[in-house]
């Protein structure tokens, strides 16, 4: 027994020895700290980036309501602005983009015509292919119009990457806004295409 007491001994010095507690603590609680701070950041970053897309659609559809008429150059011009308002998101259609859809409530021709309510006139956007149709109103909440009346319809989307977005915090996080308004000072937005014509409706 009294060769282990040495053992024991320097045994009840370890059991008594705090030094390093403190370290130890530091190194095991700072990892799961700055997880969470860099989630609190990515979601604050994220909402941000969420306000500047909501922003965007309702500056747009405002910029589209003041207008007589449009052709593809104040469409563009109307672009650019959507990019400026959203400084966080990369100036890519990779990353977000960017429609403005004329609807209307069209007029029928007889009572024996099928009853539509919301038909596309013209849809711009600055990603070709994004444009949408009659088919695709559905799947949003249009307020209801009077026939013959028309309201332009902006939808701004995309995919954010929160800055931070790692170490299994989300990435890549879909982002949808929309803005609807009616014209202002006139029944219906007329869309020019590139060779002066205008787009009219067509049953």
């Amino acid at each position: 027994m009294r060769h282990f007491q040495p053992v024991l001994a320097r045994l009840q010095r370890f059991k008594r020895n705090t030094r390093g507690v403190a370290a130890m603590q530091f190194a095991l609680i700072v990892p799961g700290l700055m997880l969470i701070f860099l989630g609190v950041v990515a979601a604050f970053d994220t909402a941000r980036a969420a306000r500047q897309a909501t922003v965007a659609a309702v500056t747009l559809s405002d910029l589209s309501t003041r207008v007589l008429d449009m052709d593809d150059a104040q469409r563009d011009a109307i672009f650019v602005t959507g990019n400026a308002l959203m400084s966080r998101w990369t100036a890519s259609p990779a990353t977000h983009s960017f429609s403005i859809t004329s609807v209307i409530n069209p007029v029928e021709a007889s009572p024996s015509d099928p009853e539509v309510t919301e038909a596309v006139i013209w849809s711009q956007t600055n990603v070709p292919g994004n444009e949408l149709e009659t088919s695709d109103l559905a799947a949003y909440d249009l307020p209801p119009i009077a026939e013959g009346e028309s309201m332009i319809l902006v939808e701004v989307k995309g995919v954010y990457d929160p800055k931070f977005a790692t170490m299994g915090l989300p990435t890549n996080v879909p982002i949808v806004r929309t803005s609807v308004r009616r014209p202002r000072f006139v029944t219906e937005v007329t869309y020019y295409d590139s060779s002066g014509n205008p787009i009219t409706y067509s049953p």
